[in-house]
């Protein structure tokens, strides 16, 4: 336990030294409630179902948040660490590599949830935001998006030869993932096709589900959200975890 707290305060250090994992998780999307809420406001419109548009923006850049820390800072770690031979020296050591890999799955988490308290708190401050839906079922939505898009993560981290690879799968598939699934521009105003695409993405899932719950949705509203999330985490978990044993260097 000591060393695992040891290892958790050294990834605390690395991430908060990190400027982009830190401005992307705190700031950006604090920035876009701004931009988006001084633009438009947050009246109620029709066009979200009677909610205003940083009602159902703020459960979307939740999206947002988990992806910065589960495509980009937390695979970038794993694949730096990987590179520098970092796992391979730990192997000589009672804790063993998987230390380091929970330290950094813990680190980015807690970022990850410190990231949407502060989105919240923002949108609820500033815009006065509604939140229908309830903490018992929020929590659990959250929980499950992070697990879904954090598994991608450590797919990512698996095939990656590299750092330099690494860097850009992680980029390519974040960008993707928050213009077109609707974590930055709300869905509700894409043309069909590319609602049509959005829905090959995993953080389509994720944006649908937080949004449901920040209205207070029922469950059985989000129930296919959480079973595609569900697939997606047991997937690539296994992929990543059989991938991993064959790495030489892990």
């Amino acid at each position: 336990m000591k060393a695992f707290m040891r290892a958790t305060s050294l990834e605390a250090r690395l991430f908060s030294r990190n400027f982009s994992s830190v401005f992307f998780t705190f700031a950006f999307p604090t920035l876009m409630i701004f931009i988006f809420g001084g633009i438009y406001g947050n009246k109620p419109t029709p066009v979200f179902g009677g909610l205003g548009i940083l009602d159902v923006s703020v459960p979307a850049y939740i999206g947002l948040v988990i992806g910065v820390t589960g495509l980009m800072s937390f695979p970038l770690s794993v694949a730096e660490d990987r590179e520098r031979r970092v796992y391979k020296r730990f192997r000589a050591t009672p804790a063993g590599p998987s230390l380091i890999v929970l330290a950094q799955v813990v680190v980015n988490v807690v970022m990850t949830i410190v990231g949407i308290l502060v989105l919240v708190a923002v949108g609820l401050i500033a815009y006065h935001v509604r939140i229908r839906g309830s903490f018992v079922f929020i929590a659990p939505a959250a929980l499950l998006s992070i697990a879904g898009i954090y598994s991608i993560g450590l797919f990512v981290a698996s095939v990656s030869p590299n750092m330099k690879t690494a860097n850009a799968i992680s980029n390519l598939i974040y960008f993707i993932m928050i213009f077109l699934s609707g974590a930055t521009v709300p869905i509700e105003i894409f043309p069909s096709t590319l609602k049509n695409i959005a829905k090959f993405l995993p953080m389509y899932y994720v944006v649908d589900m937080m949004k449901k719950a920040f209205a207070g949705k029922a469950f059985g509203s989000v129930s296919f959200d959480a079973a595609i999330l569900s697939v997606i985490t047991l997937g690539f978990i296994l992929a990543a975890f059989l991938l991993y044993r064959e790495k030489t260097d892990f």
